[in-house]
């Protein structure tokens, strides 16, 4: 999903869309549709971090005029007082947790330990069965934004895919499974 992947090559391909457009739709999600304005931001450094954040900040504070009240680096020391400062000084009343499913946990358990009422949007990273069995009650409320595929419907290709998927795992395709398979065209 790493956006600069597809510059190295004019033959590259992607089979899930690209972070770019993640950080996109989460920026438009928390303001438009939960109506918040301003934010604190969490991430990791990382490839993932490097091509969401950007896209995020772009949509969030540029085109719709939200505001970034705060960044904390979750892999430098003493980021949890960090956190606790900005929680308690900015007004925000959501975070955005940018990063993979471990970190976004770590930062669950900080705000539960702040008590932390506002609004938490994680990455399409955190939905993992394990992940969110291991979150536990942590995992209640947490948004993420994920490509659409309705594993329900009774239109093709998606019945013949559900069908052939179900029978060769023996358990329901997730909207990874899906966008490789409609990537790939059968």
């Amino acid at each position: 999903s790493a956006p600069d992947l597809s510059k190295q090559s004019k033959l590259f391909f992607r089979i899930y869309p690209s972070d770019e457009l993640e950080g996109h739709t989460a920026a438009a999600f928390l303001f438009e549709r939960l109506g918040q304005k301003r934010v604190v931001l969490y991430e990791g450094n990382d490839e993932y971090v490097r091509g969401i954040e950007p896209a995020f900040r772009k949509q969030f504070e540029e085109a719709l005029g939200g505001l970034v009240a705060a960044v904390v680096s979750v892999d430098e020391a003493g980021w949890r007082e960090r956190s606790a400062l900005a929680l308690d000084s900015t007004g925000a009343e959501a975070v955005f947790v940018v990063g993979y499913a471990e970190e976004t946990v770590e930062v669950l358990r900080h705000l539960a330990e702040q008590g932390c009422a506002g609004r938490v949007m994680a990455t399409p990273a955190f939905y993992s069965t394990r992940v969110i069995r291991d979150a536990g009650p942590l995992a209640e409320g947490v948004l993420f934004p994920l490509p659409p595929f309705d594993r329900t419907s009774d239109k093709e290709p998606v019945l013949g895919f559900v069908n052939r998927y179900m029978e060769t795992y023996n358990r329901a395709p997730d909207v990874f499974a899906a966008h490789g398979y409609d990537a790939m065209r059968y």
